[in-house]
C-alpha cells in the first residue's frame, strides 16, 4: 500500500492537470468553430446568420470588414472598386501585413450589372483538398456558358484569415472543416517536456538503477545466507522446501527489498512539481500586469509543463522587428517648411 498509493496519487494529479488543459483546448476549438457568419438562403432569398461549423461546400456567405473567414472560399465580389480585398494571414503564416486577394473581373462585372445575381446557376470544378497555400486551380461555368472562368490561388481566401480594408465581400465556400488549408497544415502537438522535467526524470532513472543494484546485491546475500543457515535458526521456521531452494528465495527477496527501498524514489518531489506548475499557470492567468486591453483578455497558459522555461530564455532570434513589437507607427513630430508639428518650442 505504501508503494502503490503515492504512485496512484502522482498519476491522478498528472491526469487531472492534463485533463484541464485538454478541456481548455476543447473550449477554444468550440469557440473557433462557432464564429457567426451570414449565409445566403436560396429559399428565403436573403442572408441568414449561422455558425461556421454549419457551412457546407457551395454555400455563399457575406463577409464584413474585420471578420474572420469561416472557411476556404473563392472571392466572388468585394465592395472595393479596385476589385481587390485584403486579408491578414497571421493565423496561417504569422505575417501581419495585409495580402491582396482579387475578384475575377468577369465575376465582379456580373455582380455589378445583375440585380438578381443569385438567380444564376453554375458549376465550379476544382482539385481535391491540398495543404499547399499557393495552389488552387478551378474552372467556374456560369449558366450555359461553355467557356469557364479561370480561378487560382489569388482568388481564394482561407479559413482563419481576417478580412481587412474591405467594407464587405461575397464568397463561395470550397473547403470546410478538416479539408481547409489551416487544418491540413496544422500538426499534431508533440508532448512537451521542460528542462526541469528532463533533469528530474533522468535523476529518477539513475536512482532506480541504484535501487535495483542494491536489491540485486541484497538478494544475492540473502540467497546465500538462507542456503547455508536455514537449519540453524529453527525459530524462524526456515526448514520448508521454499527456503531450501536458494534461487526461489533470492527471486522473492529481490522484490521484497525493492518494496523496502522504494522510499529512495522522490515521489513527493514529483507531486510538488505538479502542484507548483499548476499554481503558476493559474497565477499567470490572473496577473493584471499581463492583461491586454486591446484584446480584452488575460494571458493564457496552454501548457503548464513549460512555465519555468520562460525565466530561462537568453536569446531570441527573429527575422524582423514586427515579430517582437506591436508593429505600430505613431506620429511623433514633423516639419513642414518652417513649421514644427508635434513638438513644443522648448523641444
Amino acid at each position: 500500500i505504501t508503494a502503490v498509493v503515492p504512485f496512484i496519487i502522482v498519476i491522478a494529479i498528472s491526469i487531472f492537470r492534463e485533463g484541464l488543459e485538454d478541456c481548455r483546448r476543447h473550449s477554444e476549438d468550440k469557440k473557433e468553430n462557432s464564429h457567426r457568419c451570414m449565409r445566403y438562403n436560396y429559399q428565403n432569398q436573403k442572408y441568414e446568420p449561422c455558425e461556421s461549423w454549419q457551412l457546407e461546400v457551395g454555400d455563399v456567405i457575406y463577409l464584413k470588414n474585420n471578420s474572420i473567414i469561416p472557411a476556404d472560399c473563392v472571392l466572388l465580389y468585394c465592395a472595393n472598386v479596385s476589385k481587390i480585398s485584403y486579408v491578414m494571414t497571421a493565423n496561417l503564416d504569422g505575417e501581419k501585413n495585409l495580402k491582396p486577394r482579387y475578384c475575377h473581373p468577369d465575376l465582379y462585372r456580373i455582380f455589378n450589372q445583375s440585380q438578381d445575381h443569385f438567380s444564376m446557376r453554375g458549376k465550379l470544378k476544382y482539385g481535391m483538398p491540398d495543404p499547399d497555400l499557393t495552389k488552387f486551380n478551378g474552372n467556374l461555368f456560369l449558366n450555359s456558358n461553355t467557356t469557364p472562368i479561370k480561378l487560382d490561388a489569388k482568388h481564394v481566401i482561407y479559413k482563419g484569415t481576417l478580412l481587412a480594408n474591405t467594407k464587405y465581400a461575397i464568397a463561395l465556400v470550397v473547403y470546410t472543416g478538416s479539408q481547409s488549408k489551416i487544418v491540413m497544415n496544422s500538426q499534431k502537438c508533440p508532448p512537451k517536456e521542460s528542462h526541469l522535467e528532463r533533469i528530474v526524470n533522468m535523476l529518477i532513472i539513475v536512482i532506480f538503477c541504484i535501487q535495483a543494484s542494491f536489491c540485486i546485491i541484497l538478494c544475492g546475500l540473502n540467497s546465500g545466507w538462507f542456503g547455508n543457515h536455514y537449519k540453524e535458526y529453527k525459530y524462524l521456521d526456515l526448514t520448508n522446501d521454499f527456503f531450501k531452494n536458494r534461487h526461489v528465495s533470492g527471486f522473492v527477496s529481490f522484490w521484497t527489498f525493492l518494496l523496502l527501498l522504494n522510499t529512495m524514489i522522490p515521489i513527493s518531489l514529483i507531486v510538488t512539481i505538479e502542484v507548483v506548475t499548476s499554481s503558476q499557470a493559474f497565477l499567470m492567468g490572473v496577473d493584471v500586469e499581463m492583461y491586454s486591453p486591446i484584446k480584452e483578455r488575460f494571458s493564457q497558459c496552454n501548457s503548464c509543463s513549460l512555465n519555468e522555461e520562460l525565466g530561462q530564455i537568453k536569446y531570441i532570434f527573429s527575422d524582423k522587428t514586427g515579430t517582437l513589437t506591436a508593429n505600430k507607427l505613431e506620429f511623433t513630430a514633423c516639419a513642414i517648411g518652417n513649421e514644427m508639428f508635434g513638438m513644443s518650442d522648448e523641444e
